[in-house]
């Protein structure tokens, strides 16, 4: 798929992917847009380790799958999956943030 799709949304790949150690590993070199890899994010379609590049800072994010407990209001506990980049990347990860709203960076 070329790229000019993309550019026509006005939204252009900034991230690529350098290494995924899954069983169905994603094509290296794979570029993606910013809601692709929050989406990826999100639903945990990333495998534990995989490897993403901004292209624009160049910096590396390495996936990290965790297992959460939460409690839920009937006294239980529910059992989520979420994924979030190490180091965190500001544009991704909403949990980057401090309370007063500063880039809590490396």
């Amino acid at each position: 798929m070329s790229d000019d799709r993309f550019i026509a949304f006005g939204r252009k790949p900034r991230f690529r992917v350098v290494h995924d150690p899954g069983a169905y590993p994603l094509a290296g070199g794979r570029r993606m847009t910013k809601f692709e890899v929050q989406f990826g994010l999100r639903y945990n379609t990333f495998t534990n380790g995989t490897i993403i590049e901004d292209e624009t800072t160049g910096r590396q994010h390495r996936v990290v799958v965790k297992h959460v407990f939460k409690p839920t209001l009937s006294g239980g506990m529910l059992a989520m999956i979420e994924s979030d980049f190490v180091p965190p990347h500001p544009m991704i990860n909403p949990r980057s943030y401090d309370d007063e709203g500063h880039y809590v960076g490396e």
